[in-house]
């Protein structure tokens, strides 16, 4: 995960065979309890209640590092709503975590929100490329406790992942 620190607190482009995704990434550990708590509450809702009944701290093992798409803090990207936009996301949305103990990158996301996808099976095989935005985001000023809309991505978001792995000759989404 090294390799990706500079990589937090910016936007950037997580490159999936011939496709992307516009991701916002960050430091798990750098966020506050309060962070957390919003941060379960808004993006992992359903898989802490499914983890947490078989451990406590999931979280030491199962660690979120990226925001995608619609799940981009509306203070990054800016409020459709009113007009104000600074950054138009990909048609996605969702979370990736990393599996300390393996390495492996998983995907959460509306479509199937209490299942984790594995889309790569080693972090090092991730490609991360700068995105049209070089603002620094710093973690510590986010605020998680936010509504995603998504009614442009919902449900499509794993068939694309798994498409894109598959075109590329990796073995496609695989639940855990």
């Amino acid at each position: 995960m090294k390799k990706y620190r500079k990589w937090f607190d910016h936007l950037a482009i997580i490159v999936l065979g011939m496709g992307d995704l516009d991701a916002y990434l960050f430091d798990w550990d750098e966020l506050a309890d309060v962070q957390k708590g919003d941060f379960l509450k808004t993006h992992l809702s359903q898989l802490n209640d499914r983890f947490i009944k078989k451990d406590e701290n999931w979280q030491t093992t199962w660690k979120p590092f990226a925001l995608l798409g619609f799940s981009i803090p509306p203070s990054i990207i800016g409020d459709f709503e009113n007009g104000v936009m600074k950054y138009d996301p990909t048609h996605a949305d969702g979370v990736l975590l990393i599996n300390t103990e393996t390495d492996g990158v998983f995907y959460c996301g509306s479509d199937n929100p209490d299942k984790l996808a594995i889309i790569m099976p080693k972090i090092k095989k991730m490609k991360i490329h700068e995105s049209v935005m070089e603002e620094k985001f710093p973690v510590s000023n986010i605020n998680f406790d936010y509504k995603i809309n998504t009614s442009e991505s919902s449900g499509a978001v794993l068939d694309e992942i798994d498409s894109l792995m598959k075109m590329s000759g990796l073995p496609g989404v695989q639940f855990v």
